[in-house]
């Protein structure tokens, strides 16, 4: 009985993880990030290097995110059914640390430096794509890790 209490609390903490992961991933993808370029007073190039660095940080914080979603989702074991779902959330993070972020950071230093006027838009998209896929992702994990 002890370890069927340990599983649930552990998709109960998966579940508050996943939500608040995906408050994160809204409120600053969606939210701050194009709402900051509409201030007066932001540049583009203050704009661009505000963003570099909360998106360093963001990209962090989900690495631990990740990480403990990892470890709750082996203790709570819900099942294969959320194991492809869990997985593609963590190549879609692992895509946009190790390549995406990489290059827009690129692209952002040459705007900033003027180097570069405009940066290339298939990579944003690219990354606001993969965005809503994580979204989606956190949400069914969030919703269906632990069965009513």
């Amino acid at each position: 009985m002890g370890q069927v209490i340990e599983q649930e609390v552990a998709l109960r903490l998966l579940q508050a993880l996943c939500f608040v992961w995906m408050g994160l991933v809204a409120g600053i993808s969606f939210l701050e990030a194009p709402v900051k370029f509409t201030a007066p007073s932001v540049t583009r190039a203050i704009g661009l290097d505000v963003g570099r660095h909360v998106f360093f940080v963001l990209t962090r914080v989900e690495l631990g995110l990740a990480t403990g979603g990892l470890g709750l989702y082996l203790l709570g074991r819900p099942g294969t059914a959320l194991c492809w779902t869990a997985g593609g959330v963590g190549v879609i993070l692992l895509v946009q640390t190790t390549w995406l972020l990489p290059v827009l950071r690129t692209q952002a230093a040459a705007i900033i430096s003027g180097e570069l006027e405009h940066a290339s838009e298939y990579v944003h998209v690219g990354y606001i794509s993969l965005e809503i896929l994580k979204l989606v992702g956190l949400g069914v994990i969030g919703w269906k890790a632990f069965p009513a």
